[in-house]
């Protein structure tokens, strides 16, 4: 458990590298690095800010990160600024990102920043889905998210098809 705990801090901390381009690495090796240490804002801020963490540390690890999102979606790295959004809960984006993600065909990481967002960006997205004739797509999100109700004709179109 120790010895888990220390690489979390070293991961974090080679996160923060990665981010500031001093170790450089593919960006697909940055989200992995997240996942697999289970990073948290908390990890961030400490890595960032040093041990003692209040309230103040965690906003500044947020806003730093905020700014990776930021230079990420310039860049249309889109996959890893929704991994960074949704892993420290970073919300700086409308439904003019979610055209993006859909106009660049990244479908999985326009799902998971609906998912994100809530509701009205999954129905959103559903939306967008069935203008562009996604069917399966549509109704596997309306079934994972239990939105017959809001469209009741999803299955029927899908299965038509």
């Amino acid at each position: 458990q120790k010895d888990f705990i220390d690489a979390k801090c070293l991961a974090a901390r080679l996160v923060l590298d990665i981010l500031a381009s001093v170790v450089p690495h593919e960006e697909r090796i940055l989200v992995k690095l997240l996942e697999t240490f289970d990073i948290e804002l908390k990890d961030m801020a400490h890595a960032f800010c040093g041990s003692e963490l209040g309230d103040e540390d965690l906003a500044a690890a947020r806003e730093h990160l905020k700014q990776h999102v930021q230079y990420f979606m310039k860049s249309e790295s889109y996959v890893t600024a929704v991994a960074l959004m949704t892993r420290f809960s970073i919300q700086c984006c409308d439904e003019s990102f979610l055209m993006k993600l859909i106009g660049s065909k990244q479908y999985k990481a326009a799902e998971e920043w609906a998912a994100f967002m809530g509701k009205e960006m999954i129905i959103l997205i559903i939306q967008k889905y069935l203008d562009v004739k996604m069917l399966k797509s549509a109704n596997e999100l309306v079934k994972q998210y239990d939105l017959a109700e809001e469209f009741p004709d999803v299955n029927y179109l899908y299965k038509e098809r």
